[in-house]
């Protein structure tokens, strides 16, 4: 499935800028006006009053695969209830540098009866085409864990 229609735009310019908090953190300030605190965690002398960046890398992914999702199940038209993600990233000492050796993301979908194939079609979309998963996976390896509940009668889920 192409998404490149006359109605999507081909070209997307995403900017931010960073302040520091004269501590040992800072703040992200988007280039849509959103602000994101972000500091160092206490292993490396932070404050950890916020999200550290490896935080903010993984949950910008897993909300990259979210929001790809979400954008086919309005275009293949999905009854969803409900979708939760978790990720996890491995950080490692390698050669004095800090590396990502592998990202997993658990993903659960709740739908209305039926929607099962619609909602997994959704998904694999999503997993192909989401540019961050994207651009990181010849880097590292990106796992995933779905599972798929569809709701049976009076909303009682049916585990797949």
């Amino acid at each position: 499935m192409s998404i490149a229609k006359a109605k999507y735009p081909q070209e997307l310019i995403y900017e931010a800028s960073i302040s520091w908090d004269k501590k040992t953190g800072g703040t992200i300030n988007t280039g849509k006006g959103f602000k994101v605190k972000f500091d160092i965690p206490k292993e490396f002398g932070g404050k950890e009053t916020a999200a550290c960046p490896d935080e903010l890398f993984l949950s910008s992914i897993a909300a990259c695969v979210l929001t790809t999702f979400l954008f086919y199940k309005e275009v293949l038209r999905l009854k969803l209830r409900d979708v939760k993600l978790h990720v996890r990233g491995r950080l490692m000492l390698v050669k004095n540098k800090y590396r990502f050796r592998e990202i997993n993301i658990a993903v659960e979908i709740l739908v209305k009866k039926d929607e099962r194939n619609r909602a997994q079609r959704c998904f694999d979309l999503a997993r192909e085409t989401c540019n961050l998963t994207s651009l990181i996976h010849e880097i590292v390896p990106v796992n995933y864990n779905l599972k798929i509940k569809e709701l049976q009668g009076q909303d009682k889920p049916k585990y797949a």
